[in-house]
């Protein structure tokens, strides 16, 4: 079975090696090659143009610690230092704001629990400034879902969409999930609130209620007291999340499994991991453990890793790594517009009728009519389109790329989930 990093070493650049260098594990022994050595190859310019600004507050963290602290010079050590005190300051207003909404919850009784960045950033990172968190997700008990709205609502939170324009995700239903957004000092906050996770594929195919079997309080390095998932339920839900989204910008998202990795799973984890897989899922889940371990030196045992042919493996490997260099420094096209533009009839009949299905569903609490629900989903749509073309979205280029990026999303599905 081929290594994942050297089925991509020969295409990989200085830059490129330097930056997984310094995302790798310590321990790891300098798998992509020696700082020093590395660093005298680099062009520095090139380095941070490929430096994407989700990471740059952990590379800040990185570069003062041995090897890197000799090698990196001051301008590049500066350049980062901006992007982690941007994070700083915004994980600042985001934690004022956490405490308020969780607290809130706590006296109307409403159960959630911390999910992905806003639980990560505070338990497995060396500060929450380490880790640029975009959203809040909050997963909450089904039963409290009108409290957190009302909650929200009072917070000075408005929801993305109006109630009857917000469509639903493929699997759920139309009171299972909202977004708000709050705009605080020129600063946009949004919290999603989710009743399920991805924990299987296809997404949201079972019940809400097993996660809350699984509920821990751990300890957090901010002082904002949380409930998140145990870590061995946890882990399968940051690798099938990444899977969702088809690796794209995938360095965090890897750097996160490997971090979470080093500092929550025990032995006794991983036997309780290992028990709770399931067929469909186990070869994504196993791929991406190996792209952690054998990209980033992240501790993930052979066990876990079973089940992959080495053709799909070295083909995978190659579609993961074009895809999390290959991105826009703007807001990504709408996927309804990306999967129209690939002119594939059989593609767009698909998304079509899967569409007017997700917009004719209904509201559970609310009796509307299936043609008033559509035109009003339709609207909201439209508005996130418009929303893209502003941001830069829908340029020629932006499309390009998304459409290059919706292709290895494809293929990767191929490979690696069942029929």
């Amino acid at each position: 079975m081929p290594n994942a990093r050297e089925v991509v070493l020969d295409s990989c650049g200085p830059e490129q090696r330097l930056l997984m260098a310094m995302l790798a594990a310590p321990s790891s022994g300098s798998i992509w090659g020696e700082g020093r050595a590395l660093a005298d190859a680099v062009s520095w310019e090139q380095f941070l143009n490929i430096s994407d600004e989700l990471l740059r507050p952990y590379l800040h963290w990185v570069c003062q610690k041995d090897p890197f602290a000799t090698v990196i010079p001051s301008s590049v050590k500066q350049a980062l230092a901006a992007a982690r005190f941007a994070a700083g300051v915004r994980n600042l207003r985001w934690k004022t704001e956490l405490r308020q909404i969780l607290k809130a919850f706590a006296r109307k009784g409403v159960r959630s629990m911390l999910v992905k960045g806003a639980a990560l950033q505070r338990t497995i990172y060396p500060d929450p400034s380490t880790r640029l968190m975009g959203d809040v997700d909050l997963v909450v008990h089904p039963d409290g879902m009108a409290n957190a709205h009302e909650i929200l609502i009072q917070l000075g939170y408005r929801p993305r969409t109006p109630v009857d324009g917000f469509t639903p995700w493929i699997g759920l239903r139309a009171d299972e999930e909202e977004y708000f957004y709050k705009n605080v000092e020129g600063q946009i906050l949004l919290v999603e609130i989710h009743t399920r996770l991805e924990l299987t594929i296809p997404e949201y195919s079972g019940s809400a209620e097993p996660i809350w079997a699984h509920c821990i309080e751990p300890r957090s390095t901010d002082g904002i007291v949380f409930s998140t998932l145990e870590p061995h339920i946890a882990l399968r839900h940051l690798c099938l999340h990444l899977a969702k989204h088809g690796f794209e910008r995938g360095l965090r998202w890897l750097l996160d499994i490997r971090l979470f990795v080093d500092h929550c799973m025990t032995p006794a984890r991983w036997e309780q991991f290992i028990r709770d897989r399931d067929q469909l899922s186990s070869p994504m889940i196993a791929f991406t453990l190996g792209l952690a371990k054998e990209w980033l030196g992240a501790r993930v045992p052979s066990a876990v890793l079973a089940g992959l042919t080495r053709e799909t493996k070295g083909s995978a490997v190659s579609l993961v790594w074009a895809q999390i260099w290959d991105y826009e420094r703007v807001r990504k096209p709408p996927n309804v517009l990306t999967v129209w533009l690939t002119a594939n009839p059989r593609r767009i009949w698909a998304n079509l009728r899967m569409r007017v299905q997700r917009w004719t569903s209904p509201i559970p609490t609310r009796n509307v009519n299936p043609l008033v629900l559509a035109g009003k989903r339709f609207v909201s749509d439209f508005r996130i389109l418009a929303a893209a073309f502003r941001a830069g979205g829908l340029k020629p280029s932006s499309l390009r790329t998304a459409r290059r990026i919706d292709n290895r999303t494809n293929r990767l599905r191929a490979l690696l989930w069942p029929p």
